[in-house]
């Protein structure tokens, strides 16, 4: 029981992408399964939260630059008006 990925495959090269999906549909015990995407509500899953992941983060990137450049926020202020999501993101009750 070992894990046997090539490091020539394992780079962050997009080249290299469709060589590690071929490579891990055709291994006996692949480190991804990626046969799970055949099911349609998990992919749709997949792709629903991906997207919604990213327009919250998205969010957190833009609304600030919104604020410094459109509205004259200085960087501080901008920083204070994103507080409340940072400290709603750390509160134990949801």
């Amino acid at each position: 029981m070992g894990l046997h990925l090539d490091h020539r495959f394992a780079g962050d090269r997009c080249h290299r992408n469709p060589v590690l999906i071929i490579l891990e549909l055709r291994v006996r015990a692949p480190v991804v399964d990626l046969r799970v995407f055949k099911e349609r509500t998990y992919s749709t899953g997949v792709l629903l939260m991906t997207v919604l992941g990213f327009g919250l983060y998205g969010s957190l990137v833009l609304f600030p630059i919104l604020l410094q450049t459109m509205m004259g926020y200085p960087p501080l202020e901008s920083g204070i008006a994103m507080a409340p999501r940072g400290v709603d993101r750390c509160s134990p009750c949801r």
